[in-house]
C-alpha cells in the first residue's frame, strides 16, 4: 500500500465498526486483555481489521488497524515502550510501501494520549478516522480490579 492509498482510506467517510469491542484475557499473557479481527466496514470494500490490547500492569493500550494480505497500516500506542524519540504515547503510520512488512517503523508523538482512558482514545481514533462505532465499547480498565 502506498502513502496516498493509506491517506485516501483513512480519510474515506462513513467507515463503520458494528461489532462490540470486548477485551478478553490474552492467551499466554498475565494481566493483558485483547480483542482481535474486528471488521471495519469501508465504502471501498478493503478488508480492514482492528486489533487491540490493554495491560493491567502498565496501563498500556494499543489499537492496530491491518489490511488482510498487506499487514498493519495504522497503530495508536499509549503507555507502551518508548519509540524512537516519539515517546511512549504515539501513533505509527504508513509512510513507505514497505512499512507494513516492517511493523510500521515510523511513529509520531501523541503526548495528549497520556491523560486519556481506553474509551477516550477509541473515540479520538473514530473521530480522526471518520469511523462510526454502532456497537458497545467495554472498557478494559474495569477488568483489572
Amino acid at each position: 500500500m502506498k502513502r496516498h492509498e493509506f491517506e485516501a482510506l483513512w480519510s474515506e467517510p462513513d467507515k463503520c465498526v458494528t461489532d462490540d469491542i470486548v477485551f478478553r484475557p490474552s492467551f499466554g499473557y498475565l494481566s493483558v486483555y485483547s480483542f482481535d479481527d474486528v471488521p471495519v466496514i469501508c465504502q471501498s470494500g478493503i478488508d480492514l481489521r482492528l486489533n487491540g490490547s490493554y495491560s493491567c500492569l502498565t496501563g498500556a493500550i494499543s489499537y492496530n488497524f491491518s489490511i488482510k494480505g498487506i499487514g498493519p497500516i495504522n497503530r495508536y500506542c499509549a503507555g507502551g515502550p518508548e519509540h524512537r524519540g516519539a515517546g511512549r504515547f504515539h501513533r505509527h503510520l504508513l509512510l513507505q510501501e514497505s512499512d507494513p512488512r516492517q511493523n510500521l517503523p515510523t511513529a509520531e508523538a501523541r503526548p495528549t494520549l497520556e491523560s486519556m482512558s481506553a474509551l477516550e482514545i477509541w473515540k479520538l481514533i473514530c473521530d480522526e478516522g471518520l469511523i462510526s462505532h454502532t456497537g458497545i465499547f467495554f472498557e478494559p480498565e474495569v477488568l483489572c480490579k
